[in-house]
């Protein structure tokens, strides 16, 4: 189920991307941001196979130039382990630089996008395991107003955790949201 997930948001960033650049983008037009967000994340490999998906939300400032774009923000997600009662949150920071390509549509752009994060893992074991995530992917944007935007996104990419959790694997994030624009 976890790697179904993975093949369609994928499946739909790929097309996305495959747009035609040629007219406006639907990014936003102020050079400030607040982004709210609903997540999803999945891990994968042998050192996650007891942890369910993770459900929870980020809220990230980004400045936007152009084209280009680069989030700061903070994420929380909740899982559970598989014999563990109880739950544990995967909270931390990230980084994410963006690019959005510009389409023949005012309303919809599509972009590619990183994802470096630190997190940590806590709750229902012993100690804490701090790690961390890079991921690439991608999404569009759905302009609503001038000053708002939907943003859909996904990223897969490489996770690495030491402590309680201990080891290498894969996480996939699978993020819907609002962008609102700050300012003038």
């Amino acid at each position: 189920m976890r790697y179904r997930a993975q093949g369609v948001a994928l499946a739909i960033t790929t097309a996305f991307l495959m747009m035609a650049p040629t007219g406006a983008a639907a990014q936003s037009a102020q050079a400030l941001s607040v982004q709210v967000s609903g997540l999803y994340i999945g891990f994968g490999g042998s050192p996650y196979t007891d942890m369910s998906t993770g459900v929870g939300g980020e809220a990230q400032l980004r400045y936007t130039s152009g084209a280009m774009s680069l989030g700061l923000g903070y994420q929380y997600t909740r899982h559970t382990m598989e014999g563990e009662e109880g739950h544990m949150s995967n909270a931390g920071v990230f980084v994410e630089p963006r690019y959005v390509f510009s389409t023949s549509s005012p309303t919809l752009a599509p972009y590619v996008s990183a994802r470096l994060g630190l997190l940590r893992m806590s709750g229902i074991m012993d100690e804490d395991s701090n790690g961390g995530t890079v991921n690439l992917g991608g999404g569009v944007l759905a302009r609503l107003t001038s000053r708002t935007n939907l943003d859909f996104g996904a990223t897969y990419g490489y996770t690495r955790f030491s402590g309680a959790i201990d080891g290498s694997g894969s996480d996939l994030v699978l993020r819907a949201g609002f962008a609102i624009g700050l300012g003038g």
